[in-house]
């Protein structure tokens, strides 16, 4: 992925306090191998147990993940 076409950690981490403030649900995080500064700054900054992460795992686990999601918000549908 290409950083230009990703969206600021710190507004994806104020989008989720957001979106989980309003629709009262958890949210995933889907981190891959591109985003260790998007982790730290999410880790740093969230000890909400209604974040829960996933990182580094084959599309198959994502797409799994994803099936059980009411809404699925990203940078790219790649």
């Amino acid at each position: 992925g290409s950083a230009t076409k990703n969206w600021p950690a710190e507004r994806w981490l104020s989008f989720v306090h957001w979106i989980r403030a309003e629709a009262d649900c958890d949210v995933v995080v889907v981190l891959g191998e591109a985003d260790e500064a998007a982790r730290r700054v999410f880790h740093e900054a969230t000890p909400d147990t209604g974040i829960l992460y996933a990182r580094n795992l084959e599309l198959p686990q994502v797409a799994a993940i994803l099936a059980e999601c009411r809404a699925m918000v990203g940078h790219d549908s790649g």
